[in-house]
């Protein structure tokens, strides 16, 4: 049996309350508490959405578009390596990296490694003109390369060691379809780049 406790009033010298009336005093107070907690739990968390956003923007590195000129009907591997002295000078064009690939398909270039995060690579066959043929698609999922379309895919960066220790930093890519890819990739494993570098 459950007893029901009747509110009862207090008369004091300074104080006259009724227990009723305390305790929806007291239960608002807590449900106030309770709202106020939240909006700060809230805010709070906008907070820290806010200062990550900021330091994004603030400390990640924007790295530079690049642009890859191929001879016509090029097909395999792309290295570009760094830092050389005697490589292909630097050039722009309308503000992006340019890169011509020799009939081997490794650049020497005097541009330092392009770090920081960028759009994708653009890459076109050049004419015997000298004109560029429309922009060769660049694939990014190694499962999505497709068997019969000629795609730019596999983008990555490495070091590598001469003789004595120097370090050789380079880049590189694949050009071609799903089957001349997988071709080049299993000879370019054995390949020792930094015998390429000054």
């Amino acid at each position: 049996m459950r007893l029901k406790l009747q509110p009862r009033v207090y008369v004091g010298k300074d104080v006259s309350y009724n227990t009723a009336d305390w305790n929806k005093k007291s239960t608002s107070r807590v449900g106030q508490k309770r709202i106020k907690y939240g909006h700060m739990k809230i805010l709070f968390i906008i907070g820290i959405i806010v200062i990550t956003g900021i330091s994004y923007l603030v400390y990640t590195q924007v790295g530079e578009t690049e642009i890859f000129l191929l001879p016509k009907g090029y097909q395999g591997a792309v290295y570009i390596i760094y830092n050389q002295k005697n490589g292909q000078l630097v050039k722009y064009d309308n503000g992006s990296r340019l890169y011509e690939v020799p009939p081997e398909g490794i650049i020497r270039s005097q541009f330092g490694p392009n770090d920081g995060w960028s759009s994708f690579l653009k890459c076109y066959y050049v004419e015997s003109d000298g004109k560029r043929r429309s922009e060769i698609p660049f694939e990014t999922e190694n499962k999505n390369r497709k068997n019969d379309t000629l795609q730019a895919c596999c983008l990555s960066a490495g070091t590598s060691f001469k003789n004595g220790g120097k370090p050789v930093v380079y880049s590189m890519f694949y050009i071609g379809t799903k089957q001349a890819i997988d071709s080049a990739s299993i000879k370019e494993e054995k390949r020792e780049i930094s015998k390429y570098a000054e």
